[in-house]
């Protein structure tokens, strides 16, 4: 498996935490009164300081998910060296979507003119990159197909976000969606003689699905007697402060039982920027140096899927990643998921 290329996108747009709490401030004064507004910007300041959030790039006025992604698959092409026709398969992944039916990478195969790829979805949450290189990587071992673009377009943060709070309670299951960031990733995987020592673990923990949710209109049919009284319809929904230290505590434990993964010593680790303290929390837990992990949460916010591979294309650009590097990579997902993968970066 060799990466042929890795390009991103982000929009133009740079939001800072100042001007979000500004606007909740704004749309919540009335409902909450003077004093509480006051606690709940300082509440705001507190838990973006313990996350590391700091900006989130976001759609300015007239730019759009599908300008900004074809913009990040033509990007891949040319730093590849590829055309459209290049392409075999085309994987789509990520929550961002516009629709659930058709998929959305045939959406996307159109859009580029990748006449010759077949395509299709994978789908879980913040892990779904991770799951397609997995695909792509039996695809290229077997030869099935050959160069494979992997594209996501998580451009989440306008729709899926309600400013008002009715209470100061409403921070606990609304404060993750205010550290998301939006971005679009383009990574075309080859096949290769040389091996990359390849090697991936995924667990799923689910009895914490319901930690973090976006739901739609008809999730009460498809949910049990545990579901959050709080979710509701197209609201981004998480209980951040468990969903981080649930998943901290599985990714390390996840780690401890792998012999492939705990006795490999990485140049570097990607993981999911959900936030920085996390990472470091994983990286000590796992007894290893915070050093190695690269963390883009402070520049880029939550990026959801597209995390990973915006952190690599920027590791590259600054020369910490390089062809050749062994490196990890760990995330941990809503539903919840955790993933630790191990190969060498082949370019």
């Amino acid at each position: 498996m060799k990466f042929a290329a890795i390009s991103s996108v982000l929009p133009s747009e740079e939001l800072t935490n100042e001007r979000i709490v500004a606007q909740v401030i704004e749309e919540s004064y009335g409902t909450l009164s003077s004093s509480d507004c006051g606690r709940l910007e300082q509440a705001f300041a507190y838990l973006f300081s313990r996350a590391g959030t700091k900006v989130r790039f976001v759609r300015a006025e007239g730019e759009t998910a599908r300008q900004l992604t074809v913009r990040a698959g033509q990007a891949a092409l040319k730093a590849a060296g590829m055309s459209p026709d290049d392409i075999e398969l085309l994987i789509y992944v990520g929550v961002g979507r516009g629709f659930l039916e058709p998929s959305t990478a045939s959406l996307f195969q159109d859009q580029l003119g990748l006449r010759r790829a077949t395509c299709f979805d994978v789908l879980d949450a913040c892990a779904s990159w991770m799951r397609a290189i997995h695909i792509a990587q039996a695809f290229n071992r077997c030869r099935l197909y050959r160069r494979i673009m992997i594209l996501n377009a998580e451009f989440n943060f306008h729709e899926f976000i309600n400013f008002r709070f009715e209470s100061l309670g409403d921070l606990r299951y609304n404060f993750a969606k205010f550290t998301v960031g939006e971005a679009a990733t383009a990574t075309i995987l080859c096949d290769t003689e040389d091996d990359a020592e390849y090697y991936a673990s995924f667990k799923t923990w689910a009895e914490f699905h319901n930690l973090c949710l976006l739901p739609l209109p008809n999730f009460r049919e498809f949910s049990g007697p545990d579901l959050p009284a709080q979710a509701s319809p197209f609201q981004f929904y998480s209980d951040s402060q468990e969903l981080l230290e649930v998943g901290a505590s599985k990714l390390i434990s996840h780690f401890r039982e792998d012999e492939q993964i705990n006795r490999y010593y990485p140049d570097i680790v990607f993981g999911h920027a959900a936030s920085d303290r996390a990472g470091e929390k994983v990286a000590l837990g796992c007894g290893r140096s915070p050093a190695i992990f690269y963390q883009t949460h402070s520049r880029f916010a939550n990026t959801v899927s597209a995390s990973v591979p915006l952190a690599m294309e920027h590791a590259v650009k600054e020369g910490r990643l390089k062809n050749g590097d062994n490196i990890a990579i760990a995330v941990a997902s809503a539903g919840l998921t955790t993933v630790w993968a191990r190969f060498r970066f082949l370019t």
